[in-house]
């Protein structure tokens, strides 16, 4: 079984090992444009069986902590939320594979007890508004989308670096290396249920 492993910048990029798996990592860019066009170019490319968004994401006050590690597997499009479109749908649950169980098995904060949903949009939301969802990016719609076009099963790992209305652009990068132990520890406790 292969999976391609995808985040949106170097930064966020951890190693990832699966028993059983071959892991193929990929970068995406950040935005729902680039995350599209270049999802589309890596599953040609690599003709993925699984495909796994693991990333960071900020959360609105109440829903997570900073740390927290979210197993998400239903995605909402906010530009297309505050539009009328009628033909359009805002929201994407893709198929899961069964290799999501290992990862709902671990806990880490208030982790991995349910299935979480990731808001998507074009601007980085520094402000606290009402947004639907636990957790707050700008690629996983656009990813969830395009695997479920191409018939791929797709969930994302989003590890919170931030609080909506709380801390800011700054905050969430100087969190990046946080996030990045926090995922690597996350996956090694993943690995070893497998």
């Amino acid at each position: 079984m292969k999976i391609l492993y995808i985040c949106a910048l170097p930064e966020e990029r951890i190693e990832m090992a699966l028993p059983g798996f071959e892991v193929v990592p990929s970068l995406t860019g950040i935005s729902k444009p680039y995350a599209s066009a270049n999802l589309a170019l890596a599953i040609s490319n690599v003709k993925p069986d699984i495909i796994i968004n693991i990333g960071t994401a900020g959360t609105m006050p109440g829903r997570a902590e900073v740390g927290d590690i979210l197993v998400c597997s239903r995605f909402l499009d906010r530009d297309i939320m505050s539009q009328d479109f009628t033909s359009i749908s805002p929201e994407v649950n893709p198929e899961l594979p069964d290799v999501a169980r290992a990862f709902h098995s671990i806990h880490f904060g208030t982790a991995c007890e349910k299935h979480f949903t990731v808001n998507t949009g074009d601007d980085f939301v520094t402000a606290d508004q009402p947004i639907e969802g636990d957790a707050v990016d700008m690629e996983a719609f656009a990813e969830a989308l395009m695997a479920k076009q191409f018939g791929i099963p797709f969930f994302a790992v989003k590890y919170i670096t931030d609080v909506i209305g709380q801390n800011s652009m700054q905050i969430w990068e100087e969190r990046l290396a946080d996030a990045r132990r926090g995922l690597t520890e996350y996956l090694k406790a993943v690995a070893e249920k497998l």
